[in-house]
């Protein structure tokens, strides 16, 4: 008796009723600036202009970070 494989399709998408958080470092040389993880978008936003507005500083490595879930399709 042999084995049947069934291939069933599915989906990954941010879970529902989350939304993705980032954190934020400066890129310039020896600038240890950092926004802590776990802001939103506009929270990090504001933050990495603050820090150029006072630095002169202009590039940021941002990181997104969300919740996903996997889901088969109908």
């Amino acid at each position: 008796m042999g084995t049947a494989f069934r291939h069933v399709k599915h989906t990954i998408r941010r879970h529902p009723g989350t939304e993705a958080t980032v954190g934020a470092r400066c890129l310039k040389i020896d600038c240890e600036w950092t926004a802590r993880d776990g802001l939103t978008v506009k929270e990090c936003e504001l933050a990495c202009l603050g820090h150029s507005g006072r630095t002169g500083h202009r590039s940021f490595q941002r990181t997104f970070t969300d919740m996903a879930v996997v889901e088969r399709e109908p």
